[in-house]
């Protein structure tokens, strides 16, 4: 088999950093792969994604050492934009990638620049939009669509550019269950007609029937190197670098039977939400979340999650029907925590707009892992690493409403379980907007679905049926 990429004793190291984020790389991915690369949050997955690209260094400031080649030629050789039709990136977070207004321009928007026929485009947007499930007219924009639906059209349109090599930097971590699914039939259709894909992951199973290697990284090196139909024998190792591959089945929880009690902390009564005329997003919420609530809110994207938590920090107000509050004070964790971010460093992020000390903003700090980042700017870190400061900034801020959006989605073991240890301990009332499983697990006793705008159940999850688990995608 003809080589893609070979790294030859490759390292790399951010600005400002002592410690290189890949060190002393070799690696080679050939033609006919599928490579899953997995480890913790931080060991250098997405690093390892870019340079195949020229992201790193062509694009990321930073000191490298060592070669990356692309079909035998140096990657550092070619400028970013001439790998644009050959391979086809898709970021951990679509917002970084999406250029244009609607579905249809953005979809189209890269064969266009290569200059493909006009039917030749319409053909292939027709049919990448089908593949990744993404149904919506063309002029639907893409400001409209949830994080999972933005995700699915990043992958259209590379489709529709008709790229031969696929390389995925965590595109299910913002996906629900049916999303995560669809990504790995949409990976399983098209992965015969690439030439290689590569995959970074934490979530392994729903992609080990359809990959060929898996690769495990942490602290910037290759950890280990081994056929997939050699999992089983690497469980311990995938274990040790917070690699997950045997999701707990929620069905076997054991039941809880303390009774859901509410205090009208927060109440919605008949709300109902549009963007757009005729484009109803809730339809008749009402709800009453108690003080000192740890609500879950399920649903697929585009369920209306989003809206209702957004009402309930009075970001939006209903179109119709009531909604009160008892609280003083709102804290919301961003599902793309750089959205939040606009402190210089990690320190000064914490410190913005409190009255911490100094003492209290290093007991944060140390909380969450990030001492040794302080004053390195937010954007510099890992996803993991910003997850945990966006949640301790949060946290810092001692709010009586927090809503926290996704926040361990695409987290290893290591990570999630230090952000839902804190969260543990916040004394006020919370709504969690997740798919992950670990949460629901958490905090199973009061559990909210939406779907289409409505609430189809409010309770504990050992009182659901199976219609409403699988709906909730709790049995996926």
């Amino acid at each position: 088999m003809k080589k893609i990429f070979t790294f030859s004793n490759f390292s790399f190291w951010y600005p400002n950093t002592n410690t290189p984020a890949l060190k002393n790389v070799n690696l080679e991915i050939k033609e006919g792969e599928f490579v899953l690369i997995v480890g913790p949050n931080g060991g250098g997955k997405s690093s390892l994604i870019k340079s195949c690209v020229n992201i790193i260094p062509g694009f990321t400031e930073g000191k490298t050492k060592g070669k990356v080649y692309f079909k035998n030629k140096a990657v550092a050789d070619k400028k970013l934009a001439e790998y644009s039709s050959k391979i086809g990136l898709v970021l951990q977070n679509p917002d970084r990638q999406i250029t244009n207004l609607t579905i249809g321009e953005e979809c189209s928007f890269g064969a266009e620049n290569l200059n493909f026929s006009r039917i030749d485009i319409q053909k292939k947007v027709k049919e990448s939009l089908k593949v990744v499930n993404l149904s919506y007219p063309y002029d639907r924009s893409v400001f409209d669509l949830s994080g999972g639906e933005k995700q699915r059209l990043v992958i259209a349109s590379l489709l529709a550019l008709g790229s031969k090599i696929l390389i995925l930097d965590e595109p299910t971590a913002n996906l629900d269950p049916w999303g995560v699914e669809m990504i790995a039939k949409t990976l399983n259709i098209i992965k015969n007609r690439t030439d290689s894909i590569v995959l970074a992951t934490h979530l392994i199973n729903p992609f080990i029937k359809l990959a060929t290697r898996i690769v495990i990284i942490a602290d910037g090196k290759i950890e280990a190197d081994f056929p997939s139909s050699k999992i089983k024998d690497y469980n311990k190792k995938l274990e040790m670098y917070s690699v997950n591959i045997n999701i707990e089945d929620l069905n076997n929880i054991n039941p809880l039977t303390e009774k859901l009690e509410n205090d009208g902390f927060l109440n919605f009564k008949k709300v109902e939400y549009e963007y757009e005329e005729n484009k109803k997003i809730l339809n008749g919420i009402d709800l009453i979340l108690s003080k000192k609530d740890h609500t879950v809110l399920l649903g697929e994207n585009g369920s209306g999650k989003s809206t209702l938590a957004r009402i309930a920090v009075e970001l939006e107000k209903p179109t119709s029907g009531f909604f009160t509050s008892k609280a003083l004070k709102k804290g919301m964790i961003m599902q793309n925590p750089d959205q939040s971010f606009i402190g210089l460093n990690v320190l000064e992020e914490i410190k913005i707009g409190s009255k911490l000390t100094k003492e209290e903003i290093e007991n944060w700090l140390e909380k969450f892992n990030l001492m040794k980042y302080q004053n390195i700017s937010p954007f510099l870190l890992s996803d993991g690493e910003r997850r945990r400061l966006s949640t301790a900034v949060a946290l810092a801020h001692k709010p009586d409403l927090l809503i926290i959006d996704e926040t361990t989605a695409g987290l290893d073991a290591f990570n999630s379980n230090l952000i839902l240890d804190e969260l543990d301990n916040f004394n006020g009332v919370s709504i969690n907007i997740t798919h992950d499983k670990r949460v629901i697990k958490r905090y199973q006793k009061n559990l909210i679905l939406l779907d289409h705008g409505l609430i189809k159940y409010h309770g504990a999850l050992n009182s659901m049926n199976d219609n409403i688990r699988k709906m909730s995608g709790i049995n996926l």
